[in-house]
This record gives structure tokens, sequence and C-alpha cells, in this order.
């Protein structure tokens, strides 16, 4: 990591620290390609039967890097958990030989990353 220490703007939210997690990866490993899953927000009755009859499956986590056979559950810092339906998603992943980590807010994902990259 570049030692550089970001400013945060008050009432930071998931997706702020996802934009942030993805510009990085994008300008970092500009070989692979890193793709959000839109799984999460609020939908109406009728727009979430739809998207559940096309595919949508709760649980699947945030982003997906192909190449790296990656996944991340992004969560915007360290009071956040993963759900029931998260883990079990992350279970599934590494059964099949993925692998999966919760990113606690930005640096944590950023940090999670570099590790991984690291060790392949």
């Amino acid at each position: 990591m570049s030692g550089y220490k970001r400013q945060l703007p008050s009432g930071i939210s998931e997706s702020y620290e996802q934009i942030e997690y993805v510009s990085w990866f994008r300008r970092t490993y500009p070989q692979h390609k890193i793709f959000a899953i839109p799984n999460g927000g609020k939908r109406t009755k009728g727009f979430g039967a739809k998207q559940k009859a096309e595919g949508l499956e709760k649980g699947v986590h945030d982003l997906h890097v192909p190449s790296l056979k990656l996944w991340i559950e992004m969560k915007k810092d360290r009071t956040k958990k993963p759900t029931k339906d998260q883990i079990e998603w992350g279970q599934y992943v590494e059964s099949i030989g993925h692998t999966w980590f919760l990113g606690l807010g930005f640096e944590d994902a950023q940090e999670k990353t570099i590790n991984f990259m690291e060790k392949r």
C-alpha cells in the first residue's frame, strides 16, 4: 500500500466504499476484469419477482473477478456483518474451488486483495 490516508466524507456508504475499491482494483490490476452483481437495494414486489425469475439469487456477493475465481462481499465498515445467505454463498464458492472474502470498507478490501494476489 502507498501510505496514502484518504479523507472520508461524513455519512459514507457501502456504495462509496465499493466504488473506491473497484476504481483502485481496475487501476492496480488492469489485466483482470471485475464486475458488480447488483443484488442489493430496495425493489418493488413486482420488480423483485421479475429479477428473481431472471436468476437473481439472495446472498450472491457484490463483486466478481472471473479470472481469479474471486468473489468479494463489500460492507461499509467493520460494524457490518455478512448475512446468513452471504455466508452460505461463500461456502458454495469455496466448495467449487473459488475464493471469497468480506471487505470491511475500501482499505480492508484493498489489503485483503493485496494479500490474495501475493499468495497466487
